[in-house]
């Protein structure tokens, strides 16, 4: 507007001036008309620069270049990267999506509960390598060329991709982790966000306090149950495992609380329901779990149980009963599918991710969407991690779309919180009690 009067008082001036100069009145009304001109030519340049500038500020610029560009009459433009085709810049020399790339609802979204999570600035307060892999990121993509176009955009390299989860290095590229996910979660990036791929400690297996045949004298294990009821109860079913005992110094007060006597009445499970456990690995020739009860896939992490978590929760669930050693599972006639979800002693998000989407049937090892069979009815996860992985919590809702039921601890390390994958919808939360109900 300010131009538009800046010009108006221009002709007003040219008009004081051809009058006093006495120029025919044609000549000036085809002068003034001219000036007119102008100033509607300049008035439509100045709204075309505005439109220029605003444009450039909404896609994130730095606001210099754009009204420069606009300023040149130049075209603001990201290059042939996808992510900053609008004029958002792509920091730290990344490449972006292909040329045309848009983000999706569920993309934005993801971003968005990212930010709502607040993991970007939560990474600033951990420790590479050893709260979460350093130099990857991971995310769900629905093919390998997706994975490799989301490791170009972010100019990493794919070092894995198998059941609908990419592993990204950044290894080579000026990104940190914390750095590459802020950039994703940003709404105004045309990149779709990632996570950090998040190391889970599990415990060694035998940690927990152990209760003694002089803690039950003690009154430590609740005298609700008596031997007489114990000794009852597994002989009706032909258990003579020594830790149903009550007097044992291995008691299993767990049957006691949670009376799985009285589940027993019903059944003690049935071979064709099967128990996904997504651990470090189960022993499938261990004492209580032989008979080709357990099923062990490798998912490109390894089978073997080198830590003993895996094969203690399958003990819990499903060691067998009546065999005259150690204890019984709570329910010893279900069939156990071991899943080790890590290369080494500790697991991490992104093997356990594709641990999930193995047991729901939904994504081939290829990574290809599949309408298949779920593997398993019930999946077990006895740890957790502390913040959300939107790469981990998709897997969750595959399960639970494939009619999987999802089972997690709430956490393994005598804290009153509740971690992830527990807190997610569709997973059932389980806390722990010592056998006074406390913890």
């Amino acid at each position: 507007m300010y131009r538009k009067k800046f010009m108006r008082f221009i002709a007003a001036v040219l008009t004081v001036a051809l009058v006093s100069m006495q120029i025919p009145a044609a000549a000036f009304a085809a002068a003034a008309a001219g000036q007119e001109e102008a100033a509607a030519r300049q008035e439509e340049q100045a709204v075309e620069e505005d439109n220029t500038e605003k444009a450039a500020g909404e896609a994130g610029d730095t606001g210099e270049a754009a009204v420069e560009a606009a300023d040149n009459g130049e075209t603001v433009s990201g290059g042939e990267a996808g992510g900053a085709s609008d004029g958002a810049e792509l920091p730290y020399d990344m490449q972006g999506m292909p040329e045309g790339y848009e983000l999706s609802e569920e993309e934005l979204i993801t971003k968005e509960r990212l930010n709502e999570n607040d993991i970007p600035e939560k990474l600033k307060g951990m420790e590479p390598g050893v709260d979460y892999a350093e130099d990857e990121v991971i995310c769900p993509a629905d093919s390998r060329d997706e994975a490799e176009a989301i490791a170009g955009a972010y100019g990493g390299e794919l070092i894995d991709f198998s059941y609908g989860v990419a592993t990204i290095s950044l290894k080579d590229t000026p990104l940190t982790v914390a750095e590459a996910v802020k950039t994703g979660a940003d709404k105004d990036v045309k990149i779709p966000a990632v996570d950090p791929n998040y190391i889970i400690h599990t415990e060694e297996a035998g940690s927990d306090e152990e209760y003694t045949a002089a803690d039950a004298m003690l009154g430590v294990v609740p005298q609700q149950i008596t031997h007489e009821d114990v000794t009852s109860a597994a002989g009706e079913y032909g258990f003579d495992d020594p830790a149903l005992d009550l007097r044992d110094a291995d008691h299993q007060w767990m049957h006691d609380r949670i009376n799985t006597y009285g589940a027993w009445g019903v059944t003690t499970g049935s071979s064709s329901v099967t128990v996904a456990v997504i651990d470090t690995g189960v022993q499938a020739d261990h004492e209580e779990l032989r008979g080709g009860r357990v099923t062990t896939v490798d998912i490109g992490a390894g089978s073997e149980d080198t830590e003993g978590s895996g094969t203690h929760a399958a003990g819990i669930i499903a060691a067998t009963a009546g065999n005259g050693r150690g204890g019984a599972g709570i329910a010893p006639g279900v069939s156990i599918l071991s899943i080790r979800a890590g290369k080494s002693k500790t697991l991490d998000t992104a093997m356990a991710a594709r641990a999930v989407n193995y047991v729901s049937g939904s994504v081939s090892a290829d990574g290809v969407a599949i309408n298949g069979i779920r593997k398993a009815d019930i999946i077990n996860i006895g740890w957790g991690f502390s913040e959300s992985s939107e790469t981990f919590k998709k897997a969750i809702e595959k399960a639970y779309d494939a009619g999987v039921t999802v089972c997690a601890a709430m956490g393994d390390d005598k804290a009153n919180y509740v971690r992830y994958p527990a807190k997610y919808d569709h997973v059932i939360a389980v806390c722990a009690v010592d056998a006074s109900d406390a913890r």
